[in-house]
């Protein structure tokens, strides 16, 4: 059974290697950190421009006070790498599973999508879980999603069933991935060579999607 998170949370800080003209030049970090309840409100927009079938507010919430679930959110922050107000870019949930956990949404908010976002917010995840000793993760992904299967294999999942019709909203086949022996050093050791290498592109030039 994965244990329980520390009392104090895994988090993540990225030094980007821009600077932050309006504050003076100051360099930019990316924040990877707990998601909190006043940050409901950006998830569930984001939520809401992601999937045909989303969460609501209320299910968030509920989520947040489950301890069997883990949620995150990725923030930019100008000049200070420990704390921000700025709102969510970008957010990822998962939950206990036997002996592993299962990702129940991972989404980006529209602006900052193809910039390797996403990537770096699973990679973060997963070593989150890590730490908390789960055995593997799994997530289903819809089988016409090809971006993100190619992206999930990248990093090392493996395709374990295609379900005809799996997703009841819209009848779209899905696909069940596993992320095998997560708890292993040789994971861990993996996982964080990836996110030292997934290049995050946060400067301010609108997204095509």
């Amino acid at each position: 059974m994965p244990r329980r998170a520390d009392p104090i949370p895994y988090t993540h800080r990225l030094r980007l290697a821009e600077a932050d003209p309006a504050r003076g030049g100051k360099p930019v970090y990316l924040l990877f950190e707990p998601m909190r309840a006043d940050d409901v409100p950006t998830v569930a927009a984001i939520e809401q421009a992601s999937f045909p079938t989303p969460f609501t507010p209320a299910m968030f919430r509920a989520q947040l006070v489950d301890p069997d679930s883990s949620w995150w959110v990725v923030r930019r922050s100008g000049g200070d790498p420990f704390r921000t107000t700025a709102p969510p870019l970008s957010y990822i949930g998962h939950f206990r599973s036997g002996l592993g956990t299962h990702i129940a949404k991972i989404a980006t908010d529209v602006p900052w999508r193809r910039r390797h976002l996403g990537e770096w917010t699973l990679l973060n995840m997963l070593l989150a879980a890590h730490g908390q000793g789960a055995a593997y993760a799994s997530l289903e992904v819809r089988a016409r999603n090809t971006a993100a299967r190619t992206l999930y294999r990248k990093l090392g999942f493996t395709e374990l069933q295609r379900i005809d019709g799996y997703y009841q909203d819209t009848g779209e086949d899905g696909c069940i991935l596993a992320y095998p022996g997560l708890a292993n050093r040789k994971a861990f050791l993996h996982l964080t060579k990836a996110l030292a290498a997934t290049s995050v592109d946060m400067s301010d030039r609108p997204s095509s999607s």
